[in-house]
């Protein structure tokens, strides 16, 4: 999930920022590393895996799933091509960005649909959710670095928070719907922490203290995709009636 959250937030910011920009050139070499990135996590999608309920991975499903991949993969694959290439033309980049972010949309609305099978029907949202928070922690993890001034660390509380609270309110609902909410187990616990509580924590010292803005993405990212691997090995808990 966290590869689809990626090549959308790229999707949608490669083709704003103009080449010629002293920003944009800094943050070429971040921008082809961070859509190869996304696009080997989203590649994860064509892997044979076992599945845990054969009825919520039919053979229609896995083919959709492969093919919305390997579009996906196409056209971010295009995208780091024009990017590599230096002075794209503003239009296909515009094209190929938002062709991105609706495949990316579609990749991850489809994984949420599917998990939706055995588990709770809040899946794709949070599926949405969980990897939009990720995949803009991973953006600005890698390009950490490559960004002037403090504008890095003023824009992160408000994104965080913005992403975080709808992942919170969907993860308990999720939680509420299949009957998993009270008591909480050691492990639900643990995906709080590492999804929303240390995030949120690094994002507070961000705030207090602009000058640790890189180091704190670069923690945050890690964190939270720890957080996602635990939350996604959770035993399926089909919604309560």
């Amino acid at each position: 999930m966290t590869g689809y959250g990626l090549l959308l937030w790229l999707g949608m910011s490669t083709p704003l920022l103009h080449p010629s920009t002293v920003e944009a050139m800094a943050l070429k070499g971040p921008q082809q590393l961070m859509l190869v990135i996304g696009m080997l996590l989203s590649a994860t999608s064509l892997l044979p895996a076992p599945s845990r309920n054969p009825a919520a991975d039919a053979p229609a499903g896995r083919r959709r799933a492969r093919g919305l991949a390997t579009a996906l993969l196409i056209a971010a694959g295009l995208l780091a091509w024009q990017v590599h290439a230096g002075h794209p033309d503003p239009g296909w980049l515009a094209i190929d960005g938002m062709l991105t972010v609706i495949l990316a949309l579609l990749a991850m609305l489809d994984l949420g649909l599917r998990s939706a099978a055995n588990r709770s029907s809040l899946q794709a949202p949070l599926g949405c959710a969980l990897a939009l928070l990720s995949g803009l922690a991973m953006l600005f993890g890698l390009a950490a670095g490559k960004w002037a001034g403090d504008g890095l660390a003023a824009m992160s509380v408000p994104s965080l928070l913005l992403l975080m609270l709808p992942a919170i309110a969907l993860k308990l609902a999720d939680w509420r719907e299949s009957g998993a909410l009270r008591p909480l187990s050691r492990q639900q616990i643990a995906i709080l922490s590492l999804l929303f509580g240390l995030p949120l924590a690094c994002a507070l010292l961000m705030w207090l203290f602009p000058g640790f803005a890189g180091a704190g993405w670069r923690l945050a990212a890690p964190v939270l995709l720890a957080g996602l691997v635990l939350e996604r090995a959770e035993p399926a808990r089909p919604a309560s009636g």
